[in-house]
């Protein structure tokens, strides 16, 4: 006898709630493939980390520049007195060169043209004579003589003795006149260069010699 076989058979009910519930899974997992995430706004900075303003710098300070004065132009408690050149009647103020007085120093290396220099015209057989305007004393001179301003130099005479004033030696006698032969004929620069207690100096003339 032959026995039949028949087909198992899902009732409705069970296959309807698996669909349901497959389509449910179907719907999350689209709704989270869709849904983005929104951008972070960026944090704003607070004011202590803003970023510095430059600080302005100062201008560099220009220091002016103080050029010497001539020793014309110094108050006359600042240089030596002037040097007064005599032939006779006639006399002449020297033009100061290079000298330290008291706490002053000035240099000039370069006599100017004898031309441009306090002219004296003397007789060629007279005697010059030297002194200070304001009779200030020294104790050691030298004169002399060039063609040229800064010419080699001839000695005409010189007098006194050196001194230190700062050792314990005697010091010589103090001068307050030189006196020493003009020059030959000619057109001279006259020199006379002097040591004082106060420092020294020299003064320059020109000369004219018939």
């Amino acid at each position: 006898m032959r026995s039949s076989s028949r087909p198992s058979i899902v009732s409705g009910t069970s296959f309807l709630g698996v669909a349901a519930t497959a389509l449910v899974v179907l719907a999350c997992g689209l709704a989270g493939r869709g849904a983005t995430q929104a951008p972070a706004s960026p944090t704003p900075a607070s004011p202590s980390e803003a970023t510095p303003s430059p600080t302005p710098q100062p201008s560099p300070t220009i220091e002016p520049t103080t050029e010497a004065s001539p020793p014309s132009t110094l108050d006359p408690a600042d240089r030596p007195p002037d040097g007064i050149l005599s032939a006779g009647s006639d006399d002449a103020t020297g033009w100061l060169g290079t000298y330290c007085w008291a706490s002053t120093c000035a240099d000039a290396p370069q006599t100017p043209p004898k031309d441009s220099l306090p002219a004296l015209e003397v007789d060629g057989q007279t005697t010059l004579s030297f002194i200070l305007s304001d009779a200030t004393s020294f104790y050691e001179w030298h004169a002399s003589y060039a063609a040229a301003s800064n010419g080699e130099q001839t000695p005409l005479g010189e007098g006194g003795a050196d001194y230190d004033p700062y050792s314990s030696a005697t010091p010589p006698p103090d001068l307050q006149k030189a006196d020493f032969p003009a020059p030959p004929s000619g057109d001279w620069a006259v020199h006379v260069s002097l040591t004082f207690v106060a420092g020294d100096a020299r003064y320059a003339w020109h000369v004219i010699v018939p």
